[in-house]
């Protein structure tokens, strides 16, 4: 029999490598921990779908390991639909097609490489959700993404104020290009002004609640977010004298929105609380929900606390390095 070629030249003359193509049985095929966790919903879904249309795929896995096993890197659902549907006195039949992935270039005992590897292989099947990223990179030990996954857990998973997009905004200062995040180079922005921001906004969430009625909802709360982080960069480019000045200014800043929102908004709560359910207040949300609107309103605000304080503007620039 001849042998099958495991890779071919491209027209520029780059060797590319081709998966290899086999049968092994479903006892020696594992699940890693390191992908995302699936719900039971979607495995009973993959299930119907397996009965209807038969399994016509293959299961991506890395290279054998030391213990003869092929570990998954796109098919998680597929494999445990696969476990779930087949007579157990079967597991042990060579019926399973699988696609192994080529060698050195992926290595199911590289951390890094086993999580870039899932997320891009299994991104386009149901959509990596930013939970999903943040706690697959949390698992190599990098500091900034389990203290995401830590907020995460509390604030959306267990006191439901925020959702995992506003978590990543708070970390990143961007509304949606969380590239770094994704890709696990993400190493953080200033961290106490990180935590200076979490600690207001989710103040600001906990007081007025996130509804649209009356409440500090995540459409403008994240325009805030970000708007926030820009003005906390630009802040940095000026000469405060030391670095406890200017958080102190920041921090002032924070307590000044505080008690223009505790205007704008508790009146409007408060009527908001004697509503019944479905009831609805009539005029607008004092808080704008479109974007350039949120960030003229956010303006209004520093312009005030202008007027209180001074603007930072007039400070000396810092000369660049």
């Amino acid at each position: 029999m001849k042998n099958v070629q495991d890779f071919f030249k491209s027209v520029d003359g780059k060797e590319i490598k081709i998966s290899q193509i086999a049968y092994t049985s479903l006892n020696r095929i594992i699940t890693k921990d390191e992908n995302r966790e699936h719900k039971i919903k979607n495995v009973l879904a993959m299930c119907g779908t397996i009965s209807t249309n038969h399994f016509t795929d293959t299961l991506k896995v890395f290279p054998k390991n030391n213990e003869g096993l092929y570990e998954v890197a796109e098919g998680n659902r597929r494999a445990e639909s696969l476990k779930r549907l087949m007579d157990k006195s079967q597991h042990d039949l060579p019926i399973i097609p699988i696609s192994i992935l080529p060698e050195p270039e992926y290595k199911a005992d590289d951390l890094d490489n086993v999580i870039e590897t899932l997320s891009s292989f299994n991104k386009d099947n149901i959509p990596w959700t930013m939970y999903d990223y943040v706690s697959r990179w949390a698992l190599t030990n990098r500091k900034v993404y389990q203290n995401m996954l830590k907020d995460m857990k509390e604030f959306v998973g267990q006191k439901k104020l925020l959702t995992n997009v506003l978590i990543c905004s708070l970390y990143t200062g961007q509304k949606s290009n969380y590239t770094k995040v994704k890709d696990g180079s993400f190493t953080g922005k200033d961290e106490q002004y990180t935590n200076l921001l979490r600690e207001y906004v989710v103040d600001w969430v906990t007081t007025y609640g996130s509804g649209k009625q009356a409440g500090f909802f995540p459409t403008y709360n994240q325009v805030t977010i970000v708007w926030l982080w820009s003005l906390i960069d630009e802040m940095k480019e000026y000469d405060f004298g030391n670095e406890n000045k200017r958080y102190d200014y920041v921090s002032s800043l924070l307590e000044h929105t505080t008690q223009w929102y505790d205007t704008d908004l508790n009146s409007r709560y408060q009527k908001s609380l004697a509503l019944p359910k479905g009831g609805v207040l009539p005029g607008n949300h004092p808080l704008p929900t479109d974007h350039k609107e949120a960030v003229e309103y956010n303006d209004d605000i520093l312009e005030n606390f202008f007027l209180l304080e001074y603007s930072f503007r007039k400070l000396k620039k810092l000369k660049r390095r």
